[in-house]
This record gives C-alpha cells, sequence and structure tokens, in this order.
C-alpha cells in the first residue's frame, strides 16, 4: 500500500493554478464537512480519474458542477458541451492507466506519470465545490523524475530500463550510485527484470531520525517486487534498498514453492520466514493531530485470494498491511504485519472459518467495527495503532484508513 509520487515530461513544466487560493478552515480537515463520503474531493477526483482512464465520457462529465470552468494552454472551457471534447481529447482518455490521486492545498491533484520514454507526464489540478467539480487546471505535471534511462551501459539489454525519481536534494552523484547498483542487480538476477523504478527523497525535517528514503519496484515478468527503507543518509538508504531487493530476489522462488508445498507450520532450516530481514522502514512523523488531513485516497476491486498468497503480496511488495477478499471466508479482510513479524487477519464482517494457511495467523476476535469516516480518523487519532480497519455499514465493503509516513491520513477502500 502503500506513498509519494512523482512525474516527468520533456519540456519545463507549465504552472497550472495562479488564482490566489482561499485561506483554508481546520475544521475542514474531517470529510463530515462534505455532503458524503462519496463526495469528498478526494474520492470524487478518483471517480473522475476512473471514469476518464476507461474511456466513460458521460459518467466523467455528470461529476462536473454545471457551470464548472476547465483550464488549459491559458484557455479556459466552460460548459458540459466544451468540456466534453477537451475531456476525449486527454491523451490518457480510454488508455486504462489510473493516476496518483492527492491532496494539492485546496484543490485535489490527479498525476499520470509517462508509461513510456519521452512521455509527458500529466497533472490535473480539480478544486471540488458541494459535491462537483468546480474548477480544473490541466498540465504538464511537475518534473520529479531524472530519467528513463536505458541501462545497455550496465551489461543489460537495450529493452531494459529503469525510472529514477527524485524528491528533495538529492544530487547527481546518488542517482549514479543508484543507477549503478541496482543495474548490477539486475543483471545478476536468475530471471529477466524488464524494468526498475526507483525513488530517492531527502526530507529535511529536524523530527526525522532518519530523512533519507530509497522506494524501489521490479518488474519480474508482470511479477512486482518492493522495497521501502528509510536512512541517515541517502548512500546508505540505496545501500539498504539494494539488499532489501536482492534478499526479494533469492527467496522469490523458495516462498512460492514453499506455499504450493503446504508443509509445516515451521519452516525448515534455510527456508524464508516473516521477519527475516530487519525492515528499515521510515519512521512515522508525529504530526499534531490539528495539522493532519486526508490526503490521499485510493479505491481499486478487491484481489481474490487465500491468506497465503495474501501473505506473499504483503511481504513481495513489502507492505506493513494488505487489504483484499479472502476466497476462504468470503468476506473482506485485512492481513497486518505485527511488530515481532507474525501476521494477524481481520475480517468485515463474523466468519467462523478458520484461516487455511501454512503461516502463524493471529485472528481477530471481532469483526471490523462499523465506522464513518469520521469516527475512524477519530479513533485512529485516539489510539496507538497506525491503521483502522471498518466498514461503513453492515453490507458494505471494508476499508482501511492508515497513519502515511508524513503523518497525515490516508485511506483504502474497496470496489
Amino acid at each position: 500500500m502503500p506513498d509519494g509520487h512523482e512525474r516527468s515530461g520533456d519540456r519545463p513544466p507549465r504552472t497550472l493554478d495562479k488564482a490566489p487560493r482561499p485561506r483554508s478552515d481546520p475544521s475542514s480537515r474531517h470529510p463530515a464537512a462534505f455532503p458524503s463520503f462519496e463526495r469528498h474531493p478526494l474520492r470524487l477526483v478518483g471517480q473522475w480519474a476512473r471514469h476518464v482512464a476507461a474511456g466513460e465520457l458521460e459518467e466523467t462529465l455528470s461529476l462536473y458542477a454545471p457551470d464548472a470552468v476547465v483550464s488549459l494552454d491559458g484557455d479556459a472551457l466552460k460548459g458540459h458541451r466544451h468540456i466534453s471534447g477537451l475531456v476525449e481529447s486527454l491523451p490518457v482518455f480510454e488508455g486504462g492507466v489510473l493516476p496518483k490521486v492527492r491532496v494539492d492545498g485546496d484543490a485535489v491533484l490527479a498525476s499520470w506519470e509517462p508509461t513510456r520514454a519521452g512521455e509527458a507526464a500529466l497533472a490535473v489540478r480539480s478544486r471540488v465545490h458541494d459535491g462537483l467539480i468546480a474548477e480544473q487546471w490541466i498540465g504538464k505535471a511537475s518534473p520529479q523524475t531524472v530519467a528513463t534511462v536505458p541501462l545497455e551501459g550496465e551489461g543489460l539489454g537495450p529493452e531494459v530500463a529503469m525510472t529514477i525519481l527524485t524528491h528533495g536534494q538529492v544530487d547527481e552523484d546518488d542517482v549514479a550510485y543508484v543507477r549503478h547498483r541496482v543495474a548490477r542487480l539486475m543483471a545478476g538476477a536468475e530471471e529477466p527484470v524488464l524494468h526498475a523504478r526507483v525513488k530517492l527523497a531527502v526530507t529535511p525535517h529536524r523530527s526525522m531520525e532518519r530523512p533519507a528514503t530509497a522506494q524501489g519496484s521490479l518488474d519480474i515478468g508482470g511479477r512486482v517486487l518492493r522495497g521501502h527503507v528509510a536512512a541517515h543518509s541517502l548512500t546508505e538508504a540505496i545501500d539498504l534498498l539494494v539488499d532489501r531487493l536482492s534478499y526479494k530476489l533469492e527467496h522469490e522462488y523458495e516462498r512460492t514453492r514453499v506455499l504450493k508445498r503446504h508443509a509445516a507450520l515451521e519452516p525448515g532450516s534455510g527456508e524464508w520466514r516473516h521477519g527475516d530481514l530487519p525492515a528499515h522502514r521510515p519512521s512515522y512523523f508525529d504530526r499534531p493531530v490539528e495539522e493532519r488531513q486526508l490526503v490521499r485516497h485510493k479505491a481499486f476491486a478487491a484481489s481474490e485470494e487465500t491468506v497465503d498468497e495474501a501473505a506473499l503480496d504483503l511481504d513481495q511488495l513489502d507492505y506493513g498491511f494488505h487489504l483484499f477478499h479472502d476466497l476462504d471466508s468470503r468476506e473482506d479482510s485485512l492481513l497486518e504485519r505485527l511488530d515481532d513479524g507474525s501476521l494477524r487477519l481481520q475480517r468485515a464482517h463474523p466468519s467462523t472459518v478458520e484461516p487455511a494457511s501454512i503461516h502463524h495467523i493471529e485472528l481477530g476476535e471481532l469483526p471490523a467495527p462499523e465506522l464513518t469516516l469520521e469516527a475512524a480518523i477519530e479513533r485512529l487519532d485516539a489510539g496507538a495503532e497506525h491503521v483502522v480497519f471498518f466498514t461503513t455499514g453492515p453490507s458494505s465493503r471494508g476499508a482501511v484508513l492508515y497513519r502515511r509516513y508524513d503523518g497525515h491520513y490516508g485511506l483504502i477502500t474497496l470496489e
């Protein structure tokens, strides 16, 4: 699950919004300020992006206010008839690719990253009023991607590339170092790695004990291995990231074999087990409660899988928790990694089905509580946990509210 998301383009970015921004009301950080959960700005813009990606024009237009204004290249278009043609002309329309969606000041930013080298990124900022898009600015996203570079010089084929993204005080030596280290890891993999993606970031804040973070993912024939680490310096973070990805590559085949074999509960000598490798995860910024906001909402179709398959996803994607639909109990479920490396399973609704797993799974005794989003935020603020698993009604899907590393809130819902 899973934070940060930068984009690149061929030309310098345009300024998307030069209009003065109204001063935000601190009380508006809670979603109760909006007519309904469905019309929360993050969720609404997420719905808009999904309709655009699917090529659903009528559904896309239904999310604009009747007097909505959309700005592109300095031109302002008003009215659904004019906006319709603009939406259809977007390069991401009917492309099937979903953007990253986050809060950006008093607006919500949807950012599509390039899918191939030389392609420009796209950013769409939307201001939501009364549950509909009132204003929108379309342009290129800020170019924080250093490059999508071929790796022939590192002993890999011409079809293999790496995308490197940066944020904060990252210099050219750091970029060259991560390119070399990750490329060597890819060259030594047993199975061809088609693409690598790395993000380097430095957050200079005196309260951050480890301000340097490195995130990376490797695409192995459609399977993605992911790592996310934090350290005192970027060089240390890069080394930790390579170690973590190397560990995942090394154990990929062994883990799959163990899951298929359904052996004894305790792994044998030399076999993979949860918690073998220190996580070096970024520490949570203890942001004051009054400053916290819901800044990211992800909604997706639930993956239907067994608990063991969910455990494999949890580890391979380097997540702290995984929201999925359990094939055994037929319930939306949350699998969470605890501090000692063990696993805990919680279900959205009551079920007497025991989890069938080769791992030791702690089963939550109670189903997920039925909460409003505001109540879930209050519960997260009041407790020591970083995650609240809840539903919004007796027959509703499971949802997860979590603390992000920057101290704000993130929300994941199933559709």
